[in-house]
């Protein structure tokens, strides 16, 4: 329970301090507030998601399971509320109440199923800072160069491995009908991002 109060806590204070030095950068005040607002809260994000990535692999307990699940809660109710601040998109807030349910039912779920969860959790995640590594090369209109293309290249496909391809054959062939169900929401949210960015790509 302390880590609701806790990661939301030092994540709003990485927030503010990542706030105070992008201020000595031109380019940062130069954007609109909705853009700083999430470039912030990516940044924060992507640091975070690093650090649950790094500690997702010496998962070896229930306890441990359930602690992963715990900070990542935490993190989504910090997400939620610096999301109200620049977007209204209703994908991302069905994709954090999907989590955020399953917290809420976390010890009707048996110790594997919660240890599945996690792990799809984590493979999820992992696609997150691939990605604001692209919006903010497309934010701050970085030349189209070959390192450009080849970073954005590497992220689709592995943004589309894990979350079109893998994700959603892991979670149907190991996971029960409950978790199956909440699983579902996430996969038809990623077929529909996927959709997004495949138009980005081709365009």
């Amino acid at each position: 329970m302390e880590d609701l109060l806790i990661v939301p806590a030092v994540l709003t204070a990485n927030s503010l301090a990542t706030q105070h030095i992008c201020n000595n950068f031109t380019a940062y005040r130069e954007l609109v507030a909705e853009k700083k607002y999430e470039l912030i809260n990516r940044i924060t994000g992507s640091l975070f998601i690093l650090y649950i990535c790094y500690t997702g692999n010496y998962i070896s307990s229930d306890e441990d399971v359930k602690d992963f699940i715990r900070q990542i809660a935490g993190y989504i109710l910090y997400d939620t509320g610096h999301m109200i601040l620049y977007t209204r998109s209703l994908p991302m807030y069905i994709h954090h109440c999907a989590f955020i349910l399953f917290y809420l039912m976390m010890n009707r779920f048996s110790e594997q199923d919660r240890y599945i969860f996690c792990k799809s959790v984590w493979m999820l995640e992992s696609t997150a800072p691939f990605l604001t590594v692209c919006w903010c090369l497309h934010l701050f209109k970085y030349p189209d160069t070959y390192i450009h293309k080849m970073i954005k290249i590497i992220s689709f496909i592995y943004w589309t491995l894990i979350r079109i391809v893998y994700q959603p054959y892991y979670l149907y062939t190991t996971a029960n009908i409950v978790v199956c169900t909440l699983g579902s929401s996430i996969v038809v949210l990623n077929i529909y991002w996927f959709r997004l960015l495949l138009k980005r790509v081709m365009g």
